[in-house]
């Protein structure tokens, strides 16, 4: 196993955003398992991997591919950090390094559903939502 670190431009995550990664080796150089962790540049800091993927794409002509590996980076830590990415994959020695860049970023804010549930609870509040009920026949 070879390990790279301080793989990709350095970015700043706040707390609770999730980063989405695209790793890549030359021109799509397909080179097994890849496993991204986190390069943190910062202590107190807790960032997590999650959903490593391989995507292959088609490139050129109809009949060439490129292999892309995924992976997103969440900021479990209540402070923004610095960071980059370690990785590690199956080459052998004299292997290709690879290339990361950051290609999205996704905001989780739990206030925007916590309000959303709340708001829904306080119409079911008192009842139907303050509409009569029909009398019973028999």
């Amino acid at each position: 196993m070879t390990l790279w670190s301080n793989i990709g431009k350095v970015q700043t995550i706040p707390p609770g955003v999730t980063h989405h990664w695209q790793i890549t080796y030359g021109n799509g150089l397909d080179v097994g398992v890849v496993v991204a962790a986190p390069n943190l540049l910062e202590i107190n800091a807790e960032l997590v991997a999650l959903e490593q993927g391989v995507v292959v794409r088609p490139v050129g002509t109809e009949l060439q591919t490129a292999t892309h590996y995924t992976v997103k980076i969440r900021n479990l830590g209540t402070i923004s950090i610095q960071y980059n990415l370690d990785i590690g994959d199956w080459q052998g020695a004299g292997g290709q390094a690879p290339q990361a860049q950051r290609i999205s970023e996704l905001i989780i804010n739990p206030g925007v559903l916590t309000g959303f549930a709340a708001k829904k609870r306080a119409k079911r509040a008192g009842g139907r939502g303050g509409k009569k009920r029909a009398t019973r026949r028999r």
